[in-house]
């Protein structure tokens, strides 16, 4: 849809009709505004539909996109004025308590007209309707971009409604949108959602902008050697940050994963030529994106603990107490076990790797392996030089089905001494599906698989545990270890998609499927604990 609009505006400045190029707020004001409004009274009262109101909501934003309206749009005299609000960020925490006074910040702008004139507002509440927002500021007369600061904004005032206990979703949230008009009467507009939240339990220092999302679960160790935990996260831009408990950075931290292929310069088929990567365009610095946990331990006999973290890539790295790369890391995947030709509906796999890294000594030698699933359907593992244990990587596909399937593995390992015999196996799920289930395996510290496995995790869904790509396939869930009867044999937990929770003893015989049934719980059912 951008890109029509685009080529539109180029179209009509070649022709001499427009001085200059659509912006890019331009074009998303252009499609926003052109958008047709999804409103359907009937959602008041019939809950098959989802709730929806005149204007912006929370269910359908601006409505459906209108591409024939939003070409249209692109005209002289019809071209919107910009509108872009970049501070507080979207889905931010304001204490009124801690801080008296908030800086609104974006850009405003009206370039095709004379002059222009614009509005920093506030709502109660995710979707306000126009009548219920409060000006912040109004300017006057403007006749050049303005940039920075567009409004001071007081907030001690909502002290009392950031202390008061909540009693329902979205209690904190307060919508800000600013509005500009132009002399020619064309509109735009920009919004955020915002919290305001006092939290008198909030540990200073805290809460942490990362910069990007946070699928990395935090752990804690301490890195330092100080006595104290410290906080190791990492995050989908491809950044492993290390905190003090004070929010602090630890010395040598944060470190990054390396640049994604296309973008690096020493990789011969990069797209740094391509114009969006040139300067002023979208920029060149994207890093192989972490979405799991990271682990850890010590991997090389040091002493000291060492971070590891995987990325999309494919690649494993290992950093040591001071943000220092280890010698012989990063290593990566095989690219033999992903190609590109060898791909197909039959065989979904990847080069990269989803799953969290687990730690663990399966050569005996007494330092800590690091062993990990990739989407390549491998399961792999490396000392703490970089090079792999013996007997690694292995391929992780059901050799008992008459067509085996290639799939990727998200599931997380789990590493324990499954029948007490004094060495260490590796349990791992994968996204295959046969019928209406998954597999789960387990491995000896040699690579081996055990007899009894895999094993079929079935689900509850007739058309088997495939829900989502990727994330919602076959068995995406880490595997749990625990001796559940005291027997001191460790039993396996794993749940499918859509699936029971399931425990299998060492040998692979299933040992029992949790109730999962609402007739199984609560008043009237057999349940005890």
């Amino acid at each position: 849809m951008a890109a029509l609009v685009v080529s539109r505006g180029r179209e009509l400045f070649e022709r001499g009709l427009l001085p200059w190029p659509l912006t890019a707020e331009e074009v998303k004001q252009i499609i926003t505004l052109a958008a047709d409004d999804v409103f359907d009274p009937r959602s008041d009262h019939l809950p098959r539909l989802y709730p929806s109101q005149p204007g912006w909501d929370q269910y359908y934003g601006y409505g459906r996109v209108n591409a024939k309206r939003a070409v249209d749009r692109v005209a002289p005299g019809t071209i919107p004025p910009e509108a872009d609000l970049r501070g507080p960020g979207w889905f931010e925490t304001l204490d009124p308590v801690k801080t008296a006074t908030v800086e609104i910040s974006g850009r405003v702008a009206a370039r095709r007209a004379g002059s222009f004139r614009y509005v920093v507002e506030y709502g109660m509440g995710v979707e306000p309707r126009d009548e219920d927002f409060v000006t912040i500021r109004a300017s006057g007369r403007l006749d050049a971009p303005v940039e920075g600061t567009l409004a001071s904004w007081n907030i001690r005032s909502f002290a009392a409604f950031a202390r008061r206990v909540a009693s329902a979703p979205n209690d904190f949230t307060l919508t800000l949108r600013v509005r500009v008009v132009d002399d020619e009467g064309q509109k735009a507009e920009d919004r955020h959602s915002i919290y305001l939240h006092h939290d008198p339990d909030l540990h200073p220092g805290f809460p942490i902008a990362l910069g990007a999302s946070g699928e990395s679960s935090p752990a804690l160790a301490d890195l330092d050697g100080d006595g104290v935990a410290d906080i190791v996260v990492a995050t989908a831009d491809g950044m492993v940050a290390a905190f003090h408990g004070d929010g602090t950075l630890l010395a040598g931290w944060p470190v990054f994963t390396d640049l994604i292929t296309t973008l690096d310069p020493g990789a011969p088929h990069n797209y740094l030529r391509a114009p969006a990567y040139r300067p002023g365009g979208a920029g060149a610095s994207a890093h192989g994106a972490i979405m799991a946990a990271v682990a850890v331990g010590d991997v090389n006999g040091s002493g000291r603990p060492q971070v590891i973290a995987a990325d999309l890539e494919g690649k494993v790295y290992a950093w040591d107490a001071s943000g220092r790369l280890l010698a012989g890391f990063p290593v990566a995947t095989d690219p033999a076990f992903s190609r590109p030709e060898d791909r197909s509906e039959n065989n979904v796999v990847d080069r990269g790797i989803g799953a969290a890294p687990a730690l663990g000594d399966l050569d005996g030698d007494g330092t800590l392996d690091i062993v990990v699933g990739a989407e390549d359907q491998h399961l792999y593992a490396w000392h703490g030089d970089g090079t792999p244990v013996k007997g690694w990587p292995v391929l992780v596909r059901d050799p008992n089905v008459a067509e085996p399937q290639g799939a990727r593995i998200v599931s997380s390992p789990a590493i324990g001494d499954l029948d007490g015999n004094g060495s260490l196996d590796v349990v791992v799920g994968t996204n295959e599906i046969y019928g209406t289930s998954g597999r789960l395996y387990a491995f000896r510290s040699n690579g081996t698989l055990r007899r009894g496995w895999p094993v079929a995790v079935r689900s509850l869904s007739p058309e088997g545990p495939d829900v989502l790509p990727l994330v919602g396939q076959g068995v995406p869930s880490a595997p749990a270890l625990a001796d559940v009867d005291g027997d001191g044999k460790l039993e396996v937990a794993i749940a499918a998609v859509a699936g029971p929770a399931m425990l299998f003893r060492a040998n692979g015989r299933r040992f029992v499927t949790l109730k999962s049934g609402r007739r199984d719980f609560g008043a009237g059912s057999p349940a005890t604990d």
